[in-house]
């Protein structure tokens, strides 16, 4: 049963509707960015507040090799974003976080 019929003259992709699991697939990937970003981020917090503690307690090599750690960190969240690589998988945008957070722990245990 056709709910809309074509009229005449124009595209029938002009004049329909489109499916509702459409209209949410041509989003902005908004909510993929929210969590891949912040949640990324959220995971590299803590070596930046030791950064600041080991600043604090004059461990300026600890400190300033933590701050440089999470800039590290955030560029390359921000860099392998899925967004940006759609057609990448995405065990193969983790990778470098994952590595950046391994190299994190090493870092915690020397300082």
């Amino acid at each position: 049963m056709n709910y809309f019929p074509k009229p005449q003259g124009r595209s029938l992709q002009s004049t329909t509707v489109p499916f509702w699991g459409e209209m949410f697939m041509r989003t902005n990937r908004r909510g993929e960015k929210i969590g891949w970003t912040a949640g990324w981020i959220g995971g590299f917090i803590w070596v930046f507040l030791l950064s600041i503690v080991f600043l604090y307690q004059t461990k300026f090599a600890q400190g300033l090799s933590g701050l440089a750690l999470t800039g590290v960190a955030i560029v390359a969240i921000v860099f392998f974003a899925p967004w940006r690589f759609p057609s990448t998988p995405y065990w193969k945008l983790m990778l470098a976080p994952y590595g950046i957070f391994f190299l994190s722990i090493a870092w915690a245990i020397w300082s």
